[in-house]
């Protein structure tokens, strides 16, 4: 690969970003179950480094959408999987563990390689996709409740 080539790469992945980037401020407008949300891409590049800019399938495009993936956890999982999304989830202290040692501090962060772990830890996951499209998740509880 050649220094032009090289450069119209980076170039390509700094436009995808600057397109997720407004995206995730698009998103954050979002207040209303009919309020639109702009999809995220990834840049795809193929055996002739010929860039695409790809979104998973099955992207909400609305936060009513997004609200349906509490439900759908195998969607919400292939998405996530989609965008390569990780889940850092808060270990809890050992109920069985004496006062005097000290819980666990470490946190695990679970890539998702499995469908049990959007389904053993759906909240953890849901929360963390809204806020990876750019959505406050005070706004997506408030419209969960009404």
């Amino acid at each position: 690969m050649d220094a032009l080539e090289q450069v119209s790469i980076r170039i390509e992945r700094q436009h995808v970003h600057v397109l997720n980037y407004n995206a995730c401020l698009f998103n954050n407008l979002g207040r209303k179950k009919t309020s639109m949300l702009k999809p995220l891409h990834i840049a795809h590049f193929d055996e002739n480094e010929q860039v695409s800019f790809k979104v998973a399938p099955g992207f909400p495009r609305s936060i009513r959408a997004l609200l349906k993936l509490r439900t759908d956890l195998h969607l919400l999982w292939e998405i996530m999987k989609f965008y390569n999304i990780h889940v850092l989830r808060e270990n809890s202290p050992d109920p069985d563990a004496s006062d005097s040692q000290e819980p666990d501090s470490e946190d695990t962060l679970m890539d998702l390689g499995t469908f049990a772990d959007v389904r053993d830890y759906p909240e953890e996951c849901f929360e963390t996709f809204v806020t990876h499209l750019g959505i406050k998740m005070k706004v997506v509880k408030a419209l969960m409740d009404s």
